[in-house]
């Protein structure tokens, strides 16, 4: 007799079956390969050092309530071999050698000479937030009330009683503050003016200086304002003014 599309010489296919195109693919070894896939995509990349700077501007890292600076580097960057010592290996009163090593500045830590005093936690939460006081003073014109505040946010209650005292913080903010304003000779008339970047927007990083004639117009106007509150004088009768 003559065979059907669906027939097949060797057996029959009974009524019931159907075609699973996953069963012409099927591999015993399947579920193990998806297995070693999802372990590698689990894989969390190496996290960054915890590390602030010291008064030299070199990075200071923080690692487990202990404190280093860097002793020595070999091999190239990204992948340099770091041997950190101590921050007190200079100490006359309490000197210690601890000193641990890194592969760039990720983890892991690895311990080759231990410490011989305790650690420290509560410090390393002070010098995060002395770190972020600066990088605020930096970035905003804001008071330095404000500043502090901001910074020290979220300080457990042993860090807030390390903390270095408010009225050094205020001289310090103060101090980077005048700094970045400082544009050098101080000028004679608008045409002179040198706006920094800083003094460019607002402390919410809206644009702050809206028009500017510039310095070739002998009557330069500037207009420092942010949108929002220029639709609050446009929604507005009166306007009052001083004198500057």
């Amino acid at each position: 007799s003559n065979l059907s599309l669906y027939d097949t010489v060797d057996d029959q296919v009974e009524d019931d079956d159907y075609y699973d195109p996953e069963l012409c693919f099927e591999n015993e070894n399947d579920d193990k390969v998806v297995e070693e896939y999802e372990e590698e995509e689990s894989i969390e990349p190496k996290k960054k050092l915890t590390a602030t700077s010291t008064k030299f501007g070199n990075p200071k890292l923080c690692h487990e309530g202990y404190f280093y600076t860097i002793n020595r580097q070999t091999g190239v960057f990204p992948n340099n071999k770091i041997e950190w010592k101590c921050e007190r290996v200079g100490s006359k009163k309490d000197k210690c050698n601890g000193r641990v090593v890194t592969i760039g500045h990720l983890e892991p830590v690895k311990e080759i000479t231990s410490h011989n005093h305790l650690p420290d936690p509560a410090k390393t939460e002070c010098l995060l937030a002395m770190e972020k006081l600066k990088q605020l003073a930096q970035q905003s014109s804001q008071n330095p009330r404000s500043i502090i505040k901001k910074a020290q946010l979220n300080l457990s209650e042993e860090s807030a009683a390390k903390m270095t005292r408010a009225v050094y913080l205020t001289q310090i903010v103060k101090r980077i503050q005048n700094e970045k304003v400082d544009s050098g000779d101080t000028a004679k008339d608008r045409t002179e003016l040198n706006i920094p970047d800083s003094l460019l927007l607002s402390y919410d990083g809206e644009k702050f200086l809206l028009e500017d004639t510039g310095p070739d117009d002998p009557e330069r106007i500037l207009i420092f304002c942010t949108k929002e509150n220029l639709t609050l004088l446009n929604s507005n009768w009166d306007w009052y003014c001083d004198g500057t």
